[in-house]
């Protein structure tokens, strides 16, 4: 049960590569996920990125904020203000 727990495994985290990257997946017979354009072997399965996904990613590559951090949730001016108060002395 645990192979196909890992293939489980490796089909979930080559869809979240898909959709990140905008372009088509691959997993390996060792369940390795790679990108379709740099695979030279042969595959035991190929996912396909959907074409939404590909869209916002040429979108964002384009405006240069592709494979960029998450901006934080956190308002600047609240990270200026613990930044400030961490050498505050406790009484």
């Amino acid at each position: 049960m645990a192979d196909l727990d890992d293939y489980q495994i490796a089909v979930q985290a080559a869809i979240q590569m898909s959709e990140r990257f905008g372009e088509d997946v691959a997993i390996m017979d060792n369940l390795s996920v790679l990108l379709l354009r740099e695979v030279d072997s042969p595959c035991i399965e190929i996912i396909r990125c959907p074409a939404d996904k590909t869209l916002v990613y040429l979108r964002k590559k384009r405006l240069g904020l592709a494979n960029k951090f998450p901006s934080r949730s956190v308002d600047p001016k609240k990270r200026a203000l613990r930044k400030k108060s961490g050498g505050a002395k406790l009484s």
